[in-house]
């Protein structure tokens, strides 16, 4: 496969940049001044000789919708919407032996902005480990707030009198951080965020940006 690859991208005037660390049958190729087309008509081509599974362009793009912004329990409209006092313990102490409520260990990994790591009302739930998919390194980065918004929603500690309380107040937050700017390679970055939070543990995955459009090295990378 990777012959008929190095053929094309040849044949095309196209160059092989590299290949995915996680998902190793995706190759990354770049247009060059000598190519003679851009990227959707190289991808159109590719994806036509029906060599490949698929052949898709980079497309750019923001990939924030909005930022949420929500600092007391009181204002938290979502968790009154959800019933959500009805479902912790203690009033429903069954299931709060086995802490089924408040995601009592489960960990979920955020995909975004990154969490600041020394949050007081998040610090006592942060997972040990974090990834940052800009530079495929240890310990995540922050790239704005919007990550750490996202993870007090899912999992600010409860009842410490400080900020907000997340809906799965016990469980453990997984910062992975992406600038969700437009920039080359950005997602089969987002998509390396997914594959490397599932690797290393994460039973959840919160993915609070959107893409445009479909893009098939993501979708991979969810299923």
């Amino acid at each position: 496969a990777t012959t008929v690859l190095k053929r094309k991208a040849i044949e095309t005037k196209t160059e092989i940049v590299g290949t995915n660390q996680f998902m190793p049958l995706w190759h990354v190729l770049t247009v060059t001044p000598t190519t003679g087309r851009n990227a959707i008509e190289v991808a159109n081509y590719m994806l036509e000789t029906g060599l490949f599974q698929y052949a898709e362009p980079e497309l750019m793009e923001d990939a924030l919708i909005e930022r949420a912004n929500d600092y007391y329990f009181n204002k938290q409209w979502g968790m009154e919407a959800i019933n959500i006092c009805n479902i912790w313990p203690p009033t429903n102490p069954w299931q709060a032996i086995y802490g089924q409520t408040e995601g009592k260990d489960v960990i979920v990994a955020i995909v975004d902005h990154g969490i600041d790591l020394e949050h007081p009302d998040l610090r006592e739930n942060l997972y040990p480990v974090s990834y940052d998919t800009e530079t495929n390194s240890s310990p995540s980065r922050l790239y704005g707030s919007h990550g750490t918004a996202c993870a007090g929603i899912v999992g600010a500690v409860r009842n410490n009198n400080i900020g907000i309380a997340g809906v799965a107040p016990k469980c453990k937050l997984m910062s992975v951080s992406n600038s969700l700017r437009s920039t080359p390679l950005s997602q089969m970055k987002r998509a390396d965020g997914i594959s490397w939070a599932w690797r290393n543990g994460a039973e959840v995955i919160s993915n609070s940006w959107r893409s445009g459009t479909r893009h098939a090295v993501i979708d991979e990378a969810v299923n």
